[in-house]
């Protein structure tokens, strides 16, 4: 009897585990390997504090608050867009934006821990002999 309850036991764990790791996601997961479009923009809608921090090389920086103000890419409605953002909750906002403008081929990336897997490299920036923040080139 202890045996078949102590398998019950474990096997509750197990289930209450696997949900908690599925619905603890508050955005999806991308696949493991994605290629990002050729001629794409990549779209960091944080602010510009959290990308002189670090941010996807390349990466256009648009803060969420100027794309519900207006602000939007000068680039045509069909070029492919990345969006990311810190976890994922601004990207998806910013994305709904930009298929309401007009945008047609916007993909949000989530959270900027997911480049990874699109294949963007990093970028931190580096004080110059002045204090002034660069992009390493």
């Amino acid at each position: 009897m202890k045996k078949v309850m102590i398998i019950g036991l474990l096997l509750a764990i197990v289930v209450v585990a696997a949900w908690a790791l599925v619905s603890g996601r508050s955005h999806p997961t991308p696949p493991q390997t994605k290629k990002m479009a050729d001629g794409a923009l990549l779209l960091d809608v944080r602010t510009n504090e959290e990308y002189q921090e670090k941010h996807g090389e390349k990466a256009l920086n648009i803060p969420l608050t100027n794309i519900q103000a207006g602000v939007l890419p000068q680039v045509t409605q069909d070029t492919p867009i990345y969006v990311y953002c810190r976890s994922g909750n601004r990207s998806a906002q910013a994305v709904e934006l930009l298929k309401k403008a007009g945008y047609t081929k916007v993909t949000d990336i989530g959270a900027y821990d997911n480049l990874a897997v699109y294949g963007v490299e990093t970028a931190k920036m580096q004080p110059v002999n002045n204090g002034a923040l660069t992009v390493p080139q």
